[in-house]
């Protein structure tokens, strides 16, 4: 059984660390930039600064209430700009099928 843990674990990370690249491949044609490189590097920098921000907002409120809103205003504004970039794109809006 405990084999039968670990590789699902190792499944679901191969998966998680596949994920970015594949999007960033599929997405590679619509930028001049290297896509990936430029995802590692904000992903760098947000595993340096984002448990700094958070120890901060700790010690001064007490609670990791401060650090779980910021982290939640940073992804709606990043879904936010994703959205409008998407639309703006192909000047439609995305329609779901029922």
């Amino acid at each position: 059984m405990r084999g039968v843990q670990v590789h699902g674990r190792l499944v679901a990370a191969a998966a998680a660390l596949d994920a970015p690249e594949a999007a960033a491949r599929h997405a590679a044609h619509l930028f001049r930039f290297n896509l990936v490189a430029a995802m590692t590097a904000a992903y760098g920098v947000g595993q340096i600064a984002g448990p700094l921000m958070a120890s901060a907002l700790m010690s001064h409120g007490g609670s990791f209430n401060g650090a779980m809103e910021i982290a939640s205003a940073a992804l709606l504004i990043a879904a936010g700009i994703c959205e409008i970039r998407s639309t703006g794109q192909t000047g439609q809006t995305h329609q779901t099928h029922s």
